[in-house]
């Protein structure tokens, strides 16, 4: 599809805002963008819209849910026009780019068989058999939400909207989306893939305005206010703006945290444990994929706990050999393995702070250079608190308990207060590991344990991937048989 920036989605079509425009430029390129500088008529007609699709997408069966997510999946491609567009915009390398796009398609092809896996398909529906004394006694089912969901979506990952518009189309959702106009594109193509395949037009729509433009602080309001369900992927901070509205003085006139449900996506700041005896060049791999390779994520790598001063030393010089050969260049550059960053002086200050003052040490980079590669030893550092990008820190400890409880004290410090996730990397198959360490990786305050896997490396036939979307759109009930 070209890229039709200047557009909203409405209503299964391409619809530009009569309320004017506004432009967004790339902060890598010289390359600017014009998008709807939508107002509240805007958020009414698609509104209006949603209302009439949910009347048609309930009625949908899993089986024609499941059909709109595969026929979407079939029509699913990667563009070079599109390649070029979200590198311009987010200053990442083509390659891992064109990657990340790719994975969408992933998503979308998996989805329904992981839904039928995780929750059980019966009469049409979502619904799982339980077992009571070896006979079934009953089921658990899952019917979509009344109302309509808002989502606001940041530019981090272009692989969120599969994962978010696949999710409302198996449940059978209505929602509006509004993304960063950092990067909106991924919105508009998700939502057109899967209306095109069948999905009711005006259960997916996607509208653009200006937040940083004062005159439209009254369109997030709006679209709240007549959401019964909200998605904020943007963190507390995001969530606190939208969800409260403040008078000239500062005062709260309103919020919306009683009003609806609010679903609020913030952890991060991604680790992992290298226990005793690991294969050091196999680790030192999977830490530059999960730590270099897509440096935006939530679950990418932003520190790793190193058991063992040999251990340390080792994985330290195998780190600085792969970093040492990376291509550090213009992003558009298939060869490209390191790409832009923003606020660089701002990182470099950081930094150049801790290393003077004693409380970091530069393995690999300078302050005006990227990938960075620093160890520190103060569990309160910025370093373990802060999404630095193109950034890896190294953490000594003497064993994988003191692992476990300096992550847990630094994940204390993060704003949910939880880490997204951790690698675990051992010598050991997890069949054999001993119960007593397993029993200990399972008190660490994250929300996904990753096994001699990078915390990039996302599986997503695993349900906890998905229990919170899949709890937010969806109402249970349960049928008793016995």
């Amino acid at each position: 599809m070209p890229l039709l920036l200047n557009s909203n989605f409405i209503d299964g079509e391409y619809k530009k805002s009569f309320s004017g425009e506004c432009s967004t430029k790339s902060p890598f390129y010289d390359y600017t963008i014009e998008l709807p500088n939508s107002s509240i008529v805007d958020v009414k007609l698609a509104l209006s819209y949603a209302s009439q699709a949910r009347k048609i997408a309930y009625t949908l069966s899993f089986e024609q849910r499941a059909a709109i997510v595969m026929k979407a999946a079939a029509s699913y491609q990667v563009t070079d026009e599109e390649c070029e567009h979200l590198v311009k915009m987010t200053g990442m390398p083509r390659k891992h780019v064109h990657t990340r796009m790719s994975f969408g398609k992933h998503i979308l092809e998996s989805l329904p068989q992981m839904i039928r896996s995780r929750y059980g398909h019966a009469f049409g529906t979502i619904t799982r058999q339980i077992l009571k004394n070896g006979h079934y006694a009953g089921y658990e089912t899952h019917r979509s939400v009344d109302g309509v969901i808002a989502a606001f979506v940041p530019p981090n990952d272009p692989a969120e909207l599969p994962f978010l518009l696949g999710h409302v189309v198996m449940y059978g959702g209505t929602i509006i989306v509004k993304p960063s106009i950092s990067e909106p594109y991924m919105a508009l193509k998700i939502a057109e893939l899967l209306t095109k395949a069948g999905y009711p037009a005006g259960g997916l729509q996607v509208l653009q305005w200006n937040t940083a433009d004062a005159t439209r602080a009254q369109v997030s309001q709006e679209l709240v206010r007549a959401s019964s369900h909200r998605i904020i992927m943007g963190g507390h901070h995001t969530a606190e703006q939208l969800l409260k509205v403040h008078d000239n003085d500062g005062n709260i006139t309103e919020e919306h945290y009683s009003s609806g449900r609010n679903c609020i996506f913030s952890s991060g700041n991604s680790k992992a444990i290298m226990a005793p005896g690991c294969d050091i060049e196999a680790v030192a791999d999977m830490l530059v994929a999960g730590a270099y390779e897509w440096t935006r994520d939530c679950v990418s790598t932003k520190s790793v706990f190193v058991v063992g001063e040999e251990q340390k030393n080792k994985l330290i010089a195998a780190l600085q050999r792969r970093l040492t050969s990376f291509c550090v260049g213009d992003p558009l550059d298939e060869n490209t393995d390191i790409g832009f960053v923003e606020d660089v002086q701002k990182i470099s200050g950081i930094i150049k702070g801790l290393v003077d003052f004693k409380y970091a040490q530069m393995h690999a980079g300078d302050y005006n250079a990227r990938p960075f590669l620093l160890e520190t030893t103060n569990v309160h550092s910025p370093l373990l608190q802060q999404e630095l990008p193109y950034t890896l820190t190294i953490f000594p400890v003497d064993s994988v308990s003191s692992a476990v409880a300096a992550i847990n004290e630094a994940s204390l410090l993060l704003e949910d207060k939880m880490t997204m996730a951790v690698s675990f990397f051992s010598p050991t198959h997890i069949d054999s590991l001993d119960k007593s360490v397993m029993n200990m990786l399972l008190t660490l305050r994250c929300h996904l344990l990753m096994y001699n896997k990078p915390s990039i490396a996302l599986n997503v036939f695993l349900r906890h991937q998905d229990t919170i979307l899949t709890e937010f759109l969806t109402r249970p009930m349960s049928v008793n048989v016995e």
